[in-house]
């Protein structure tokens, strides 16, 4: 665990036990490890045989706790952390805080899904709206675009939220919608394709995709803040680190120099803040121009959408016996597995 010293006690137990990697059993802290009521000097006074450069040589991972008053970067130590990080091809991730607002959220798409469903059937079983062929197109139509909107869209966009709100509400109203179609036996053409009740499946599950959607941009704007807490007066130059030991400063920098490791570590804790995490492959790319911002989150969006798209879909055909008969009804489930 890399830090520096000025976060709360609240704020890096929160990051440290929320981010904590999966399968470690222990870690490395300096103000649990360091006898910190002692003299210290005389077992940092050298940093390469140092608690901090031991521990790291046998460490899986490096993680980087940010905090709200500065980078850490801005301090000598964690410069050398991240050195010896690099020079070993330890990868190095950010700590981040639990959104303490992800469930209400959550809760609150969920719910507009819920009652656009509710909604529409009421509209739709009273009489207040026919199940008119054009209807369903436009719904398509609407939920396509409001998908593409939730993928492109800047997290930190109040559009966004809206949107995945809007979004589960109108896959609640085509949900609605086929069954009302079904119970009124309208024929439309758009069910001449695909089977009623493959629709309202599908459009059923993309009201989770919306759901996710709205997960992921609370995560994002989680990981943003920690990436502008790892820049908040960071410079970007190595030499610009301070310590409360000059003697340190130099030391370890002379260090970096020797070795003519400067340019990289401050390349890898480049990549670190775009990326929010950084292993030689990240630095590899960014090195040959590749967008590496955001590398180092994944979206639950994504995953669901992936998995409706090649997994429920194909399989509700298969399972609907349609659109691959004879020889070719082996297709849908090829396409699931």
């Amino acid at each position: 665990l890399t830090h520096c010293w000025t976060e709360g006690m609240f704020e890096f137990i929160d990051k440290v036990l929320h981010s904590w990697p999966r399968r470690a059993r222990h870690a490395y802290c300096c103000f649990l490890s360091n006898p910190q009521n002692l003299d210290i000097g005389g077992i940092i006074s050298q940093p390469s045989e140092s608690p901090f450069a031991l521990a790291l040589r046998s460490a899986e991972c490096l993680l980087v706790v940010p905090n709200k008053t500065c980078s850490i970067y801005t301090r000598i130590w964690c410069v050398y952390e991240a050195f010896l990080a690099h020079s070993d091809q330890t990868p190095i991730f950010t700590a981040t805080s639990p959104h303490r607002g992800l469930r209400h959220r959550v809760l609150v798409t969920t719910v507009v899904a819920v009652v656009g469903l509710n909604l529409a059937i009421v509209t739709c079983f009273t009489g207040l709206i026919s199940a008119e062929m054009y209807t369903g197109y436009v719904l398509v139509a609407v939920i396509s675009l409001l998908m593409c909107a939730s993928f492109f869209l800047n997290a930190k966009s109040w559009a966004l939220r809206w949107v995945n709100d809007i979004g589960a509400a109108m896959c609640g109203l085509m949900v609605a919608h086929c069954l009302h179609s079904k119970r009124q036996g309208a024929q439309q053409s758009m069910f001449d394709v695909v089977p009623m009740m493959h629709v309202a499946t599908f459009f059923g599950l993309t009201a989770f995709f919306f759901i996710a959607r709205e997960a992921d941009r609370l995560w994002d704007l989680q990981a943003a803040k920690e990436a502008d807490q790892l820049q908040k007066g960071y410079t970007g130059k190595l030499q610009d680190a301070a310590s409360s030991v000059e003697n340190d400063r130099l030391s370890i920098l002379s260090e970096i120099r020797a070795r003519h490791q400067e340019a990289a570590v401050e390349h890898a804790i480049g990549v670190l803040i775009d990326a929010g995490m950084s292993t030689p492959s990240l630095r590899s790319a960014a090195s040959h121009g590749v967008n590496i911002h955001g590398a180092g989150w994944w979206s639950c969006g994504m995953v669901i959408m992936v998995a409706i798209v090649f997994i429920a879909h194909p399989i509700s055909h298969a399972v609907l016996d349609h659109s691959c008969t004879g020889a070719l009804r082996f297709v849908p489930w090829l396409k699931a597995a």
